[in-house]
């Protein structure tokens, strides 16, 4: 159990880091327009956007693991986001104290979504059905044309969004790709490393081009990036594999060499949509 609390912390921590350094790399008009703001309560990184309504943009990671998620941490959560957008909390099973998922329950918050937390080593990957797409890094050139594709699906296409997110290319630790189609670009993905981790998110495709296997290739070309990178071990998220959800990316993820590490649900304040009718874990 140590071991799993161990790397719990080492996969968490590294997601946090990508997530923290995409704040830190607002503009401050965007920062802002959007109402960027973070701050660390107990070893959890606690992000917010108060003029984006979504569970990604207002969150808390990696709560309960290098700290704990005491009622006063707890409370200090709920001041940081009172009166502003819906907020989740992404809790690894592991986390601190015993009971936490009791004390959440009695404040208010209910689990609605899981995400699944991925691992595995950085040897190289080869799908097994090359694309015909052209997989190329994100340079000056195509960091606009990336970060308004990303904005699309992460930012809701909020005004700025793209800025913000062009403003990754070019900081450290950060690799970005795409899948071209000609000189369109119909799909990308992020990595982020920091010492002997990387993590790898962000990943989308448009509608148009699904089921051409860019997704794979852009796990293989941010894996190939990951171990020139000098990282050992890689991290990536995804949703559950659930009988109403599309397993598509959880299907690529697999076939790319990671294993399931643990279900993460997702308590969110206040519960907007329905709690889930699976367990949390």
């Amino acid at each position: 159990m140590k071991a799993l609390v161990e790397l719990a912390r080492v996969l968490e921590a590294i997601e946090a880091s990508a997530w923290r350094d995409v704040w830190a790399a607002a503009p401050e008009s965007v920062r802002a327009s959007l109402g960027l703001r973070t701050v660390e309560r107990e070893g959890a990184l606690v992000i917010a956007a108060d003029h984006i309504e979504s569970l990604l943009m207002n969150r808390v990671l990696g709560g309960g693991l290098q700290g704990s998620l005491d009622t006063r941490t707890l409370d200090a959560i709920e001041k940081f986001f009172a009166g502003r957008q819906p907020y989740a909390i992404n809790l690894s099973p592991l986390a601190r104290p015993d009971g936490v998922t009791g004390a959440l329950m009695d404040r208010g918050l209910a689990t609605y979504f899981h995400h699944v937390k991925w691992a595995r080593d950085s040897s190289p990957y080869t799908p097994a059905r090359a694309t015909d797409l052209r997989i190329a890094p994100v340079d000056a050139a195509l960091a606009p044309a990336w970060a308004e594709l990303s904005a699309d699906a992460f930012v809701h296409g909020a005004e700025g969004g793209a800025a913000w997110l062009a403003s990754l290319h070019g900081r450290r630790g950060w690799r970005m790709f795409v899948a071209l189609d000609g000189a369109q670009v119909v799909a990308g993905g992020a990595l982020f490393t920091h010492g002997s981790c990387g993590w790898l998110g962000m990943g989308i495709t448009r509608d148009s081009h699904r089921a051409r296997g860019a997704q794979s290739a852009l796990l293989a070309a941010r894996i190939a990036a990951a171990h020139a990178a000098k990282a050992r071990w890689l991290t990536t998220e995804t949703a559950p594999n659930w009988e109403d959800l599309n397993p598509v990316s959880w299907r690529n993820v697999e076939r790319a060499g990671f294993g399931v590490i643990y279900d993460r649900p997702s308590w969110i304040r206040p519960p907007g949509l329905p709690p889930a009718a699976k367990p949390a874990g």
